[in-house]
């Protein structure tokens, strides 16, 4: 038992059964955020079979990473040729990179390049 964070009542949880809000928000199961489960077994999933950054080689505080972001191509969000092992440095040069900051390695890497333009391709009708 803790105590309530709203009104200090002792309950099961962060909050007590009165106090717990009610989450509304529509639910879509293929985004990644929205599913924690699913991503998280693919991401351990990706980084046994690879457990080293793609772009520096470190095995240290690895994650997966979308090369096209999951916000703009949702429909990627699990495809395993849009993810790529990264450590936490590198990914976080990435996301400054692709958010407007300077530009790092991983954008760079060949192997980004190579995937990020398998997926960037039109598609014929």
């Amino acid at each position: 038992m803790k105590p309530c964070i709203r009104c200090g009542e002792p309950g099961p949880s962060t909050y007590c059964p009165d106090c717990q809000p009610t989450d509304t928000r529509p639910r879509d199961k293929n985004h990644t955020h929205w599913n924690p489960h699913r991503w998280a077994k693919l991401s351990r999933r990706l980084r046994k079979m690879q457990p080293w950054c793609t772009t520096c080689g470190s095995t240290d505080r690895l994650s997966v990473d979308h090369i096209i972001p999951a916000a703009l191509r949702p429909d990627l969000a699990y495809e395993t040729t849009n993810l790529q092992v990264l450590c936490l440095t590198c990914n976080g040069r990435k996301d400054g990179a692709t958010r407007g900051g300077t530009p790092g390695k991983a954008q760079s890497s060949p192997l980004v390049k190579a995937q990020r333009a398998l997926h960037t391709t039109r598609r014929s009708r």
